[in-house]
């Protein structure tokens, strides 16, 4: 993957709508920096597949720039070489440095909502989120203390949910990266799109709509819910009227 992220940034071609997407040696969507096995067995009391962490976008070259990002981090450092590397993918991504600091910070919020599902903050989880956060230039004061009291799993756990019209959440709209984001931190992996193998669930503005995505939905069968019903079902924000 670094190789692949320096070759591909000294590239004089411009970005077509393909992305590129570095492979890991995980599926998709499920980064590796917080696994069970890095910060030891013994704190570790859940079994891997409890503790998946959930890119929060949808967005494929976002994706891609935070798959090199994982890659990474695995030794929860970034050296000069990788920052590099990492500020040429950005520029070729066109990613500036307020996109890439939301990224960063989604990430972290991951990163933390991954640990916290199992019901427990250990204290090797906090060091190593702190380690991120030190690696990335976010305020530590965002990671839970050990131990920390967690909100219980929701049923979405692990679905593939799309977002497709303008969510209006308490009379506020809520922006499709801010959704995305939430969803990860629920464990849920954002989509782009709807697709018979790759959705499984379709969360619309107004489930009545006749948008593409809605009628791929139904077409597969796949469920679809309004934006009210989401966020009740994640009970992540106060729902009125």
């Amino acid at each position: 993957a670094r190789a692949t992220a320096q070759l591909l940034s000294r590239l004089d071609a411009p970005l077509t709508t393909t992305a590129f997407t570095f492979g890991t040696d995980l599926a998709p969507g499920i980064p590796r920096t917080l696994r069970r096995d890095s910060v030891g067995g013994a704190a570790m009391p859940v079994s891997p597949s409890r503790f998946r962490v959930r890119y929060p976008t949808s967005d494929e070259l976002s994706m891609s720039y935070l798959h090199v990002l994982d890659a990474y981090l695995d030794d929860l450092v970034l050296e000069e070489a990788e920052r590099a590397s990492l500020n040429d993918l950005a520029g070729l991504y066109g990613l500036d440095e307020v996109k890439r600091q939301g990224l960063h910070e989604a990430y972290i919020e991951s990163l933390i909502a991954a640990a916290r599902r199992d019901g427990i903050v250990t204290a090797a989880e906090h060091r190593l989120i702190d380690a991120v956060c030190l690696a990335l230039g976010v305020d530590p004061s965002v990671v839970p203390e050990p131990s920390a009291a967690v909100t219980a799993p929701s049923d979405l756990d692990g679905l593939r949910v799309c977002f497709t019209g303008e969510a209006i959440v308490a009379g506020v709209v809520m922006k499709r990266d801010r959704l995305e984001s939430i969803a990860a931190n629920f464990g849920m992996q954002p989509v782009s799109g709807v697709s018979k193998k790759g959705c499984d669930l379709l969360v619309a503005a107004d489930p009545s709509t006749a948008s593409g995505k809605a009628q791929k939905a139904r077409d597969y069968g796949i469920p679809i819910i309004d934006i009210r019903e989401f966020m009740i079902r994640i009970d992540s924000a106060p729902i009125k009227g």
